[in-house]
């Protein structure tokens, strides 16, 4: 764990730019990485990156952070969340959904689970990429710090 916090630590803090601005980017990435919009995540986040003028490098640096934790965690937890408030009681096999062709499996699916997983997935990525932003604004602080 100690090795996985020092490199994902270093990564944050060789990516250049004024501190704000990169915590900015690297959460909204993060965002956008929790979203059901697989394979379009980083079109997207380079998109919104130009518009508004943040680091196309962080937030891209933000969606693969969130990579390791989607399938296993995050999909499933942002499909239940989703379900619930939607009112869904389809109990779906997220895992099989995630596996092969996915934007087949959710075409199948139906817009209902899409949507659920929509949801689910913008209350989870806004409560992440919060504690992202705060967290790697610290980390890039810390290194200003350093030098």
């Amino acid at each position: 764990m100690r090795k996985f916090k020092k490199r994902v630590t270093e990564k944050i803090q060789n990516l250049i730019g004024e501190p704000k601005i990169v915590a900015r980017s690297f959460a909204m990435g993060s965002f956008i990485g929790v979203t059901p919009l697989i394979g379009m995540q980083i079109v997207i986040c380079l998109s919104l990156a130009g518009i508004f003028h943040l680091s196309k490098t962080a937030s891209v640096v933000g969606v693969i952070n969130t990579n390791w934790t989607k399938g296993i965690f995050l999909y499933p937890l942002n499909y239940k969340l989703g379900a619930w408030l939607l009112g869904n009681n389809n109990n779906l096999d997220i895992h099989g959904l995630l596996s092969g062709n996915i934007w087949m499996n959710l075409y199948r699916a139906g817009s209902e689970v899409f949507i659920s997983l929509l949801i689910g997935g913008f209350i989870t990525g806004a409560i992440i990429s919060g504690i992202y932003y705060f967290l790697v604004l610290k980390i890039l602080k810390q290194k200003k710090y350093q030098s």
